[in-house]
């Protein structure tokens, strides 16, 4: 039975039975729609920018988690969810996406390969709301645009040609919003 399997691995495949079998088939399509845009960001978009794609990809989940249940969320609505998180997690140390934005995979989710740890802390929340208020403001085209080509070190860059704000100005402007004063 599939109540023995032990499932410590990060894995796609056993995350996707994991969730479908012990917890419930939203959260598992959830996850497998989060994975599925990190797919399309790497392929298409060539994104190599951890903290963005996170953010990203758990926004679009969480529209579609709240679209399943007959919530008509707006992005608005899914951003005053998520600013409590974000704000803890800055006020906690988890970095602002400027700092964030700078860091590779193993470095933004605290990975410990020695003791195969991870610690993102709330990283994903800052991020998923951060993408939320740039959506919100700017629309989604802008954000998509955003992710073609970005890198770690060309994230600022790519931000300011493809989002009709200033990247420094937007991030003051949202972690105001958020209540970081």
């Amino acid at each position: 039975p599939f109540s023995d399997i032990n499932l410590d691995s990060h894995s796609i495949n056993g995350t996707i039975l994991y969730y479908y079998v012990e917890q419930d088939y939203l959260t598992a399509a959830s996850i497998i729609l989060h994975e599925a845009i990190h797919v399309i960001q790497d392929f298409y978009f060539s994104l190599d920018n951890t903290a963005l794609a996170e953010g990203f990809a758990s926004f679009i989940s969480l529209k579609f988690y709240y679209y399943y249940l007959g919530g008509s969320y707006a992005d608005k609505d899914i951003s005053e969810l998520l600013k409590v998180s974000a704000l803890q997690g800055i006020l906690a140390g988890d970095g602002i996406p400027e700092e964030l934005l700078k860091l590779s995979l193993p470095d933004f989710n605290r990975t410990n390969v020695l003791e195969g740890d991870r610690n993102a802390g709330l990283r994903y929340e800052i991020m998923e709301s951060f993408i939320t208020y740039l959506v919100e403001k700017y629309g989604i085209k802008s954000v998509i645009d955003w992710q073609r080509n970005t890198t770690v070190s060309n994230f600022k860059n790519n931000f300011n040609k493809n989002i009709p704000a200033d990247f420094d100005e937007c991030q003051k402007k949202w972690l105001f919003n958020i209540g970081y004063r």
